[in-house]
């Protein structure tokens, strides 16, 4: 209890960030619900990718990216393209594929969520050394380091918080919060030299293509497979 009080303090009191995530937290919970779903997993896992990164594509010191803050070598044991021109981990939906199957991992390797979940920051063998080393089987029984011995109490601060943000001080109305952007998508297997002037050509700027597109590291795209972009819908308009 003493645990869970101390994140849910810190969430609280943490009012910039927590507003913040509240307020993206509709554009992205749709996509994370439907994957989640999808994948027949618990849709409380939506909390990890906030406790990861603030809902935001972040970028660690030790070089983990995304929302669901991958490191290179797990993203691609996942399936994620990760090279010079293109970098998966920062793709929404993409890089939500890849948490789920590495819950669905996590769920084979550990008997309970607390231990599942603390192993997305542990990872799966720095989770099952410190089982082994102490004879436990459950998280609650085992030492951790300070950051893994918090993270589980963290997620679930911030679904209690999130779950009912009045009660914690935070009072948004619908207008407050953003919401998802109105895309289509087209399909490209050619290869684009120049991102800046073909966006232009296609009635955008580079600006909205990144906003829409963040997986994309650079202004071209090779030819070596094929990529779905995100547009604008023709009625919306974004700045």
């Amino acid at each position: 209890r003493e645990r869970l009080d101390r994140e849910l303090i810190v969430t609280k009191h943490s009012d910039a960030a927590t507003l913040l995530i509240l307020k993206r937290s509709r554009r992205y919970f749709p996509i994370f619900d439907s994957i989640l779903a999808a994948n027949n997993l618990p849709l409380d896992l939506k909390y990890v990718a906030v406790a990861e990164s603030g809902l935001t594509n972040a970028t660690s010191p030790a070089g983990a990216m995304g929302i669901w803050q991958l490191m290179e070598g797990t993203a691609k044991e996942l399936g994620l393209q990760v090279d010079e021109f293109i970098d998966e981990r920062l793709h929404y939906h993409k890089s939500t594929k890849a948490a789920c199957q590495y819950f669905k991992q996590s769920i084979e390797k550990f008997q309970d969520w607390p231990t599942r979940i603390t192993s997305y920051n542990r990872g799966f063998q720095g989770m099952a050394n410190a089982l082994e080393n102490q004879y436990t089987e459950h998280f609650f029984d085992t030492q951790m380091n300070s950051e893994s011995a918090r993270y589980f109490f963290r997620v679930l601060a911030y679904k209690i918080v999130m779950e009912d943000p009045s009660q914690y001080g935070f009072h948004l109305t619908d207008y407050d919060y953003y919401y998802p952007y109105h895309t289509r998508s087209i399909k490209i297997t050619d290869n684009v030299g120049n991102l800046k002037e073909w966006a232009v050509t296609q009635g955008i700027n580079f600006k909205i293509l990144k906003m829409l597109n963040p997986w994309i590291i650079k202004d071209v795209l090779p030819n070596n497979s094929t990529f779905s972009i995100d547009f604008p819908k023709e009625d919306t308009n974004l700045k």
